[in-house]
Parts: structure tokens; C-alpha cells; sequence
């Protein structure tokens, strides 16, 4: 149902630049659904308005309809289509907090890790301190 209501063309919805690149169907809607599950708990986690993380959501899929997942790393268009949804919305975040947000949410999925207070500090980048 969620993959149905799309505001592009159809012709575009049906052959986007992932497509012709050779990826299945599948994997770009299995990649595209991640990008947004990543928008929706870093927006939780930063506390952002829902019409912000909505059009966060928005840009992402936009994104992909003009560029290839092959091409581009859905981790990074979900963090770039984050901070332009704050400015976009005048929901202002630092970027340095986008970032780290992501960066734990990324790391908390590779190493199989839920987010607790105790494992945190592994978790978070490090900053030099200068």
C-alpha cells in the first residue's frame, strides 16, 4: 500500500535510475524502506516534529527517483535528506547531532546492539577535543 501512493509519474515509478543500473525491484524497495526506518528513529531520537522527518521521507524517495542506490549510499542521502528537512521545516538541529545519531543507529544495526546507556560510549564517534 505505502509503495502505491507516490506523487511521480508512473513511467518513472516503474523504471527508476536503480533499475536501469540492475538492481531488483525488490532490493530497491528493501533499501528504500530502510532509509526511511533510519529517518523515523533518528528523528525520534533528536525529537524532531513529525512533519519534518515526513518530509525528510519525502526528499529521500525524490532523491532516488533521479539517482541510483548503486551510486549512493542510502545512509548518507537519509542523514543529507535529515538535515535539509530541519532547515526546509525550521526544525534547526546541529549538524554534529545529525551525525552522531545516525552514526550510533548505523553502528547499533552492524554490531547487532541494542542502544543502552552502558554500551553508548562504544557506540558514539570520537571527537577531537580541540
Amino acid at each position: 500500500m505505502a509503495t502505491q501512493i507516490v506523487l511521480v509519474p508512473r513511467k518513472l515509478q516503474q523504471r527508476t535510475p536503480s533499475i536501469v543500473d540492475g538492481l531488483p525491484r525488490e532490493v530497491e524497495i528493501s533499501q528504500r524502506i530502510y532509509g526511511c526506518q533510519l529517518i523515523q528513529k533518528a528523528g525520534i531520537l533528536l525529537q524532531l516534529e513529525a512533519v519534518t522527518v515526513a518530509s525528510a521521507q519525502t526528499i529521500l524517495h525524490r532523491f532516488y527517483y533521479r539517482k541510483s542506490l548503486k551510486k549512493f549510499d542510502v545512509r548518507l542521502v537519509a542523514t543529507a535528506s535529515l538535515l535539509l528537512a530541519c532547515k526546509l521545516e525550521e526544525d534547526p538541529r546541529r549538524v554534529k547531532s545529525l551525525i552522531d545519531v545516525v552514526h550510533i543507529l548505523s553502528k547499533a544495526e552492524d554490531t547487532n546492539k541494542d542502544i543502552t546507556l552502558e554500551n553508548l560510549d562504544e557506540l558514539l564517534l570520537d571527537h577531537d577535543s580541540t
